[in-house]
């Protein structure tokens, strides 16, 4: 806590501000580009392997959005499950 008090203090407020935009931004972009890293690697190591045929592209899409919301949900559930 000893970085984000020192800046409190040394930099004026809309700049905290502007650097508190700027982290949350940055957070939502990170977790945005894992959950679609980890959804379309659902899709294609697992499920392309237990159907064993190809699905068309509008299929694809609509399975990776699915994995998607799934791996929101378990991750949510699982951050949640700690104290």
């Amino acid at each position: 806590m000893t970085t984000p008090s020192a800046l409190i203090e040394l930099l004026p407020i809309g700049l905290v501000g502007l650097m508190c935009v700027v982290i949350v931004s940055a957070a939502l972009s990170s977790d945005d580009t894992y959950l679609l890293s980890w959804g379309s690697i659902f899709v294609r190591d697992v499920l392309m392997v237990i159907r064993k045929e190809p699905l068309s592209a509008k299929q694809h899409m609509v399975w990776l959005r699915r994995s998607i919301y799934g791996v929101a949900i378990f991750a949510f559930s699982l951050g949640c499950s700690f104290r």
